[in-house]
């Protein structure tokens, strides 16, 4: 149960932007202003335009290798208009993975991660970890890779990996602490937390630590020591300590101030919540929260499966990319995006008649997609049935306008 870290570490440790690096670039001075144009076409949302102007740019000067030195800064910028397909598409401009320099590994790496392809984006990482750049960030993503795959010892190592190179690393400070804290390494964790500059990082390792080590009564005392510490993670462990210590009231007024409105909960204090209810003899409440939690649980695993499918899709293996997606239809039967996806590798597969039904079913899920009109309409056109595809078009152009 990582509750320390997740957001506490968000931003700590990652790539800085780029965007400054054009200023250093061996670019000559027009083809500089052009590049730079070109990406901020692409983070004001005109992505198409600013993609075009850079191919443009890297076409008047093949073989010069200049578009390494802009590379970057319009992955970022591609990255984070979530343009995934797009980004791994512009890196082909400097050749398979395996032979792009450090830096561009690094950033291979990244479209690897926003795609959800966490093998591939370790296996570029370490190709960048000797580079004098880049190795740090990618040491840290690494170790980040590593905790989130709950190996802990793995991330504990590489976190001192980057500490050896910058003592002062704060994010690697972070997830040291919490690794160790994740590892049982309560003693050692506790020791390490006490290097971290943040006062509510700080603080709620320490009292996480306590907990863990099931001394609720002084996790409650770090946390009342610490006025400075609010937000949810500071309720969070109050209410799990409060809970611990038999207090299934104030658990609760804690607790239940972490769950939205439409449902969504802040970790896993559902179920926390769930414990205090059961705690103060409220079992229909408790029964009702566990069997969300059991839903949600459904819909995460589901989406999961759905991922993992649509990439053994992509790579070529399209029968294991179909079990997979049956897997996640049976858990939501009624999720159109699952059905759309299924009804795609159908289509690569074949299976027409199959995927025209899967499609009309999340058509009717999901009737104001204009993808399922548009992968309709290609299907038809595949079948050889032009009417057929002519409506799915008018209606694909329709919701478009919509």
């Amino acid at each position: 149960m990582l509750v320390v870290i997740v957001g506490i570490l968000a931003g700590c440790g990652q790539h800085e932007r780029t965007s400054d690096h054009l200023g250093d670039l061996a670019l000559r001075p027009e083809h500089h202003e052009r590049a730079h144009a070109a990406i901020e076409q692409i983070r004001s949302g005109r992505v198409l335009l600013g993609i075009a102007q850079l191919r443009d740019l890297e076409s008047g000067q093949p073989g010069s290798g200049r578009s390494s030195e802009w590379l970057p800064s319009a992955l970022e910028a591609l990255l984070g208009q979530g343009e995934m397909a797009r980004a791994e598409s512009l890196l082909a401009i400097v050749g398979p993975p395996a032979g792009r320099p450090p830096e561009l590994r690094y950033w291979t790496a990244q479209v690897a991660m926003a795609q959800g392809d966490h093998a591939a984006a370790r296996g570029n990482f370490e190709a960048a970890f000797e580079d004098p750049v880049w190795g740090l960030s990618a040491l840290f993503e690494v170790a980040m890779l590593e905790s989130a795959s709950n190996r802990h010892g793995e991330a504990i190592a590489l976190c001192r990996r980057v500490l050896a190179r910058e003592t002062h690393h704060e994010g690697a400070r972070l997830l040291l602490a919490s690794s160790q804290l994740e590892a049982g390494e309560i003693d050692a964790a506790l020791r390490s937390a006490q290097a971290i500059n943040s006062e509510s990082a700080r603080t709620s390792l320490f009292a996480h630590a306590h907990l863990m080590a099931g001394r609720p009564a002084i996790a409650i005392e770090v946390l009342e020591a610490s006025p400075g510490f609010r937000g949810p993670l500071r309720d969070y462990l109050e209410g799990w300590a409060r809970l611990e210590v038999g207090d299934a009231a104030a658990a609760i007024g804690l607790l239940e101030g972490l769950i939205e409105p439409d449902g969504q909960a802040y970790k896993d204090s559902r179920l926390l919540l769930a414990r205090a209810f059961r705690s103060a003899g409220d079992e229909a409440a408790a029964v009702r929260l566990e069997g969300i939690e059991a839903e949600v649980a459904q819909a995460a695993l589901a989406r999961r499966l759905q991922a993992d499918g649509t990439r053994a899709a992509q790579r070529g293996d399209a029968r294991e990319g179909e079990r997979l997606l049956r897997e996640a239809t049976a858990l939501r039967p009624g999720d159109g995006t699952i059905l759309n996806d299924l009804a795609a590798v159908l289509t690569r597969l074949e299976r027409y008649a199959e995927a025209e039904a899967a499609f009309l079913r999340a058509s009717e899920l999901r009737p104001e997609d204009a993808s399922i009109a548009a992968n309709l309409a290609q299907l038809y056109t595949i079948m050889g049935e032009p009417g057929k595809a002519i409506a799915q078009e008018q209606r694909y152009r329709a919701l478009r306008r919509d």
